[in-house]
């Protein structure tokens, strides 16, 4: 059984096994608990599994760039994300794509969802792994969404973002990460502990 899966669409191109990068695949294997981690990352994909089995509501993302202004951060990816937390009803569009030759992909936009949720990320050490997790909020848009052919957030961490970001970076946070909706820290932090992880909370 499945229970986990990757692709670097780099590889993806007429001459390869597959015609199109399957964004849509990837979203749609994630609302059905199938771990995904982006540009081969096995490592993510495990994590965003083992965390959709007990927390449906999870999702791999990517960190991007802060809003200084508004003490926020911004989430997205190319093309994936578990459209069951979108806010609203996800868009079914195709993408001019000019990374290849491979024909235009179609795949689930949208914006992630108001709430509370975890960062949690993965990373291998010289000996061992570490894992992060940090608690946020997942903010609401007001007015228009100019990005809403994208798949897109903006999360507030509970520190502020200069020292989330800091201290994440200290830690050797990665670009991939799970985030999981109504997750519990305590029990999180448990299971990196009984992996033998070193387990960091931020914030």
């Amino acid at each position: 059984k499945l229970s986990a899966f990757t692709f670097n669409f780099l590889h993806v191109n007429r001459r390869s096994a597959l015609e199109t990068v399957p964004f849509l695949q990837a979203s749609k294997f994630m609302a059905r608990g199938i771990g995904f981690g982006g540009e081969g990352d096995t490592l993510t994909a495990s994590l965003v599994a083992a965390l959709a089995r007990v927390y449906p509501d999870t999702s791999f993302s990517e960190m991007f760039c802060p809003d200084w202004e508004k003490e926020t951060i911004f989430l997205s990816h190319m093309g994936e994300f578990n459209y069951r937390l979108a806010e609203g009803k996800a868009r079914l569009i195709e993408m001019d794509y000019e990374l290849s030759d491979a024909e235009n992909p179609v795949l689930a936009a949208g914006r992630f969802r108001p709430g509370e949720f975890l960062v949690v990320n993965l990373q291998p050490l010289s000996a061992g792994y570490r894992l992060i997790i940090a608690p946020a909020t997942m903010i609401g848009v007001k007015g228009k969404d100019n990005m809403s052919d994208r798949v897109h957030g903006w999360f507030k961490p509970r520190l502020p973002i200069e020292s989330f970001l800091a201290e994440y970076s200290l830690q050797g946070g990665t670009h991939h990460l799970a985030i999981s909706y109504s997750a519990s820290i305590r029990l999180i932090e448990t299971f990196g502990q009984m992996m033998g992880w070193e387990t960091v909370v931020i914030g």
